[in-house]
């Protein structure tokens, strides 16, 4: 049975945010931190799809769609470059700096109106990428 779009946006998103392997040094603010007793691990951002609006019901497809991401690690995260992609779509690449702060969330959204997308307030707006 395939898989809905929904879902494979989803694990593509997740995949893209897997940290890229580091290499065996630690930079030197890591070094310091790790005097202290706070671990490099904290210091690290980590980026977790924490909402996802595929199919909203108080506005059309087209304008409500949205994804939130949730910064769960201690570092701030810099989103620019990173796509949205699907099987079905061109796709979408974070075309300016988009820093999500530890502790913190931004929305991905089809639309920056925030009337327009049932009340939703958009981080950034991207297009190419329809969930479907």
């Amino acid at each position: 049975m395939p898989m809905p779009m929904a879902l494979v946006l989803l694990a593509l998103l997740l995949a893209a945010c897997e940290p890229a392997p580091r290499s065996g040094a630690a930079d030197p603010s890591e070094r310091r931190y790790a005097a202290s007793g706070v671990s490099a691990d904290t210091l690290r951002s980590r980026i977790v799809v924490s909402e996802v609006m595929a199919d909203p019901q108080v506005v059309p497809d087209g304008d409500g769609e949205w994804i939130e991401l949730y910064n769960a690690g201690g570092a701030p995260a810099e989103l620019r470059g990173w796509r949205l992609d699907s099987r079905a779509d061109a796709g979408h690449a974070v075309a300016r700096s988009l820093t999500v702060r530890p502790g913190e969330a931004v929305v991905l959204a089809r639309n920056g109106s925030t009337a327009a997308n049932g009340g939703v307030r958009a981080g950034y707006v991207y297009d190419g990428v329809a969930l479907a």
